[in-house]
């Protein structure tokens, strides 16, 4: 018993880190379109 409430604790901490990860995956992400988005002008502009 005490065995499969750790396990259920485990796979909620797993599935919590899993979350936050795609949350962080996510950001960067968007940062990066932003950031690719921001050179692409910026070259843009040079020329």
């Amino acid at each position: 018993m005490w065995r499969w409430c750790c396990s259920t604790e485990q796979e909620r901490a797993a599935i919590e880190v899993d979350r936050k990860i795609n949350k962080m995956l996510r950001e960067h992400a968007r940062l990066l379109r932003m950031c690719i988005i921001g050179e692409s002008v910026a070259l843009f502009d040079i020329s």
